[in-house]
C-alpha cells in the first residue's frame, strides 16, 4: 500500500475522534447547565417558602375597591395608609368639634338677646305694688320660688320664645351632628381608597400574601355610622360624660331650668314694704310708718262722721261712717306709704336688680351651653373617636398562603 492511501485513512480517523471528543465535551456542559438551572431553581424556591422574599419580590395584599377593581398594596405600606386617614379623622374631628361649639354660641346668643329684651318688663312688674304683695303673700303663703318662676316664664321666656329657641336649637345641633359625622365618613372613605389606589404594585413585582374586600368591608363597618339619628348622637354624648352632666328629656326643660335658678336668686333678695331693710336706708322706719297710718286713720273717721251728719240718716250712722272712712283713708295713707317706699328702692336699686337678673340668666345660660355641648359636640366627638378605634380593629386583609411552587408567571399574577 502506497504512502498516498493510508493518509487519508488517519485523516478520517483524526476527524472521528476529535468530533467525538467535543460532542463528548458539548453533552456535559449541557448537562451541567441543566443541573445547575435546576438546583437553583430548587434552593429559591425553597427559600422562598421558608423565608423572607428577595429584594426583587414584594408582599402585596390584593385590595378589591369596587366591584371588578383590584389593585395590589405594598404590606408595608399598610400601617402607614392608616396612620394618615386616622389622622386625617383625628383633624376632621377637632373640626366638627369647633364648628358645633360655633353654631351653640351664636344660638344661645340670639335666644339670650330676645330674653335680656323682657328684663325691664319683669323690673317693672317687680317694683309695683301688685309686684310687691304678691311676693308678700305667697311668701307668707305660698312658695316664693316656684311664684316667681311662673311671673319670669310669663314676663320674660314666654315673650322671647326661649323655649321654642332652645328647642330649635337643640334641632339644629342635632342635625348638624349627622351631618358632619356622615362628612367625615366620606372624606374617609374617599381617602381610604385614594391612598389604595395610588399606592397599588405593578404584578410583575408582588407576591400576594393577602386579601382584603375593602368595598364590602367599608359597607358593612359604616353602615351603623351612616344610619345614626340625632337622639343616637345626644344620647352618645350623654353616655360619654358619665353622668356628669344631668340629662334633660327636652329642650324646653332646660329653659324651665333657666327659670328656677333665676327665681331662686330672686327670692333670696329681700322684699320691700312695710319692714322692709330697704326702707331703712330711707329714714322709713316701720314705727313711723304705722304711726303715720294710724294718725290718717283718726283724721279719716272724723271726716267720716261729719259728712253722715249731714244727712237724713246721718245722726244714726255717724259711728259706722266714721269706721268707713278711717278705714279708706287709713288704707289709702298704707297704699301711698309702700308706694313712696318702693319708688324710693326703685330708685336705688332697679339698676342693681336688673343686673342681677342678667347674671342669673347668664349663669343659666353657661349651663345651657354646658349641657348642649355635652349633648351634641361630645356625642359627635364620641361617635367619630369610635369610628377610628372601629376602623383599626375592623378593617383588615385576610391572610392568605402562597403557593410554594416557583413559577414565576404565578407569583406575578398571583395565582
Amino acid at each position: 500500500m502506497s504512502d498516498s492511501d493510508t493518509k487519508p485513512k488517519r485523516r478520517s480517523l483524526s476527524r472521528w475522534f476529535w468530533g467525538g471528543f467535543f460532542s463528548v465535551l458539548l453533552v456535559g456542559l449541557v448537562v451541567t447547565l441543566f443541573a445547575a438551572i435546576r438546583g437553583g431553581g430548587t434552593w429559591l424556591q425553597e427559600q422562598l417558602g421558608d423565608s423572607e422574599l428577595p429584594p426583587v419580590w414584594t408582599k402585596a395584599i390584593r385590595v378589591t375597591l369596587a366591584p371588578g377593581e383590584s389593585v395590589y398594596l405594598d404590606a408595608a405600606a399598610l400601617a402607614r395608609t392608616r396612620a394618615e386617614v386616622l389622622a386625617v379623622l383625628g383633624r376632621r374631628r377637632g373640626e366638627a368639634e369647633k364648628q358645633l361649639t360655633h353654631a351653640i354660641d351664636q344660638g344661645l346668643e340670639r335666644i339670650f338677646a330676645e330674653t335680656d329684651k323682657q328684663v325691664p318688663v319683669f323690673a317693672d312688674w317687680y317694683f309695683s305694688l301688685t309686684g310687691e304683695y304678691m311676693r308678700l303673700f305667697n311668701a307668707a303663703f305660698g312658695d316664693l320660688a316656684a311664684f316667681l318662676a311662673e311671673r319670669l316664664d310669663e314676663l320674660v321666656f314666654v315673650p322671647a320664645d326661649t323655649a321654642q329657641g332652645i328647642d330649635d336649637l337643640s334641632s339644629h345641633l342635632g342635625e348638624a351632628s349627622v351631618a358632619q359625622v356622615a362628612d367625615t365618613i366620606s372624606d374617609v372613605r374617599g381617602l381610604l381608597v385614594d391612598l389604595v389606589r395610588q399606592s397599588g404594585l405593578p404584578e410583575a413585582q408582588i407576591r400576594v400574601t393577602g386579601e382584603w374586600d375593602l368595598s364590602a368591608q367599608l359597607t358593612t363597618h359604616l353602615q351603623p355610622y351612616v344610619a345614626l339619628t340625632p337622639e343616637d348622637i345626644a344620647r352618645q354624648g350623654v353616655a360619654a360624660s358619665a353622668g356628669a352632666v344631668a340629662a334633660a328629656a327636652t329642650a324646653k326643660k332646660l329653659g324651665s331650668a333657666a327659670v328656677a335658678t333665676a327665681a331662686a336668686k330672686l327670692a333670696a333678695k329681700p322684699s320691700v314694704g312695710a319692714a322692709s331693710v330697704l326702707a331703712a336706708k330711707l329714714g322709713l322706719k316701720s314705727a313711723a310708718k304705722a304711726g303715720g297710718t294710724l294718725g290718717a286713720t283718726g283724721t279719716g273717721a272724723a271726716a267720716g262722721a261729719v259728712l253722715c251728719a249731714g244727712t237724713v240718716a246721718g245722726a244714726p250712722l255717724s259711728p259706722a261712717c266714721a269706721l268707713v272712712g278711717g278705714a279708706v283713708s287709713g288704707l289709702t295713707a298704707w297704699l301711698l306709704v309702700d308706694k313712696a317706699v318702693i319708688e324710693a328702692d326703685e330708685y336705688l336699686n332697679r339698676d342693681e336688680f336688673e343686673v342681677g337678673l342678667r347674671e342669673a340668666l347668664a349663669e343659666q345660660r353657661s349651663a345651657l351651653r354646658n349641657e348642649l355641648e355635652t349633648r351634641y359636640v361630645g356625642g359627635a366627638g364620641a361617635v367619630l373617636e369610635r369610628l377610628g378605634e372601629d376602623f383599626e380593629t375592623q378593617l383588615a386583609p385576610r391572610p392568605i398562603e402562597p403557593k410554594k411552587d416557583f413559577v414565576p408567571a404565578q407569583s406575578a399574577s398571583g395565582l
